[in-house]
Formats: C-alpha cells, sequence, structure tokens
C-alpha cells in the first residue's frame, strides 16, 4: 500500500525492490501459481459436475442460512458420534473461515498452516463419512 505522505518516494522504492527480482524467479512463481490456481479450478469444477445437486442446496442454503436448524435436524436423526464430529468440523471452519477468506494476505507460513487445517478438515468430513 503507498504511503499518503510521499507517494513517489514509495513507488521508487517500489520500482528498485522490482529491479532486484530475477526475471526467472519472477516468471517461474506466476508459472506455478498460475497452474495451481487452474488444476484447483478445474478441480473444482469438475466435483461441482459430479455433485450438481448438492452445490445447488448449498447455494440456497448461503441465501437463506439455517444452519443451526439444519444441525438440529442432522443431531436427531444421526448417532451422537457423529453428531460430535459434525460440531467439531463447525468449530474448525468457524475458526479458519476468516484466514480463508483473505488467504493471499497472509504469510508463507500461515498459508502453509491453513493448508494443513483445510486438510485436517477434509479428513475429519472423511471421518463423519466413515461412520454413517
Amino acid at each position: 500500500m503507498l504511503s499518503e505522505k510521499n507517494p513517489e518516494e514509495e513507488i521508487k522504492s517500489l520500482a528498485m525492490k522490482f529491479k532486484q527480482i530475477e526475471e526467472n524467479d519472477l516468471l517461474d512463481m506466476l508459472v506455478k501459481t498460475l497452474c495451481l490456481y487452474g488444476n484447483y479450478v478445474e478441480s473444482f469444477g469438475k466435483i461441482h459436475k459430479q455433485h450438481e445437486k448438492i452445490f445447488e442446496l448449498a447455494e440456497e442454503l448461503a441465501k437463506n442460512p439455517i444452519l443451526p436448524e439444519l444441525v438440529v435436524s442432522i443431531v436427531d436423526k444421526n448417532m451422537p458420534e457423529i453428531a460430535g464430529i459434525l460440531l467439531k468440523i463447525m468449530s474448525e471452519v468457524t475458526n479458519i473461515a476468516p484466514q480463508m477468506n483473505r488467504f493471499m494476505e497472509l504469510s508463507a507460513d500461515e498459508k502453509i498452516r491453513l493448508g494443513k487445517d483445510i486438510k485436517a478438515v477434509a479428513k475429519d468430513f472423511d471421518e463423519l463419512k466413515s461412520k454413517r
């Protein structure tokens, strides 16, 4: 972000920092980032296509949040151990959601930690699936 006090100096400073970056390093980072993002979007699209009705339901729920009622309904229909896992997942998601929404602002180490946390939630969902 540019400083309000002296934007010209800050622009010069940023330009100098940019000149110090090796072109190949910059290109390598861009290629890797774009390929990774492309793989993510493509994979997400395939999952969406495979589970289209669930995505439609998720979109409907997002417009009309009834999460507490939904949780009560799930708990009423399932075993208590499933409810415990579900509550654990909800707690984990609540904790990482703010970072997920702004992950580009995180440091490299924070991004790595967030990625591990997201994979842990996926593992918990897999455990929930195996209990059914």
